[in-house]
């Protein structure tokens, strides 16, 4: 698996990775394929089934926050964090989401977001971060299904072992020094095979833009703490 500096150094919620971060990302590609699928309109309800250790410490990671967030279509890099919980409290509070921030549906945590310690069945992936999305209709007729392993460091693969986020075909490199407080002038030194491999995979956004908008967030992040 080809790995990027922007997938080793990512922006994200906590407290997991594997089970905040990716449960979110998941749960934001579930809902953008239903838009794209042209099913927003129709849908009225959504479940989400948690298998294996999200199902049995989801709560405490916060998977289930996650979740519902990432079904409102936010994503870890890029919400606000003093939007989270009053998010959380609307959503609970007039029991409906509003799916990628634009189509309300009902929604009750209880009924709606299912936690099991069981592994999840019927792919060719055995991960113990098993998640399941389904969409219904008023009629309850199931309108989309996808399944989604959340491996770690916030990757999240499809039912056939392959990822779904990340920067992918990009070059293989090992930064050896100077990661704490020099990363981005190191990288952007040296930067010609990775600026080629992540143009081609990006071509609308030079490196050095992303770095420095990633180095801006990191430090907000650090001074927030």
């Amino acid at each position: 698996m080809n790995t990027s500096v922007f997938d080793i150094f990512k922006i994200g919620v906590g407290p997991s990775s594997s089970h905040t971060v990716g449960p979110m990302i998941a749960a934001q590609k579930f809902v953008q394929y239903i838009a794209d699928a042209d099913l927003l309109g129709a849908a009225k309800t959504v479940k989400v089934e948690l298998y294996g250790s999200l199902g049995a410490t989801g709560k405490g990671h916060g998977t289930d926050k996650a979740v519902m967030l990432g079904l409102e279509g936010h994503l870890p890099a890029s919400i606000d964090p003093d939007i989270i919980e009053p998010t959380l409290q609307t959503i609970r509070k007039e029991k409906r989401l509003r799916l990628l921030g634009k189509h309300d549906v009902r929604f009750e945590e209880r009924e709606h977001i299912m936690f099991y310690r069981r592994l999840m069945a019927g792919t060719a992936v055995v991960h113990p971060n098993g998640m399941r999305f389904q969409c219904f209709d008023a009629e309850q007729n199931l309108l989309a299904q996808k399944e989604f392993y959340s491996i770690g460091g916030g990757f999240v693969v499809n039912p056939d072992g392959d990822r779904v986020n990340g920067l992918l075909e990009l070059a293989r490199f090992l930064i050896l020094s100077e990661l704490a407080t020099t990363c981005c002038a190191y990288v952007m030194s040296r930067a010609s095979p990775l600026q080629r491999s992540q143009w081609q995979t990006n071509p609308h956004r030079a490196p050095q833009s992303r770095f420095e908008t990633e180095c801006s967030i990191f430090g907000a992040r650090w001074q927030r703490a």
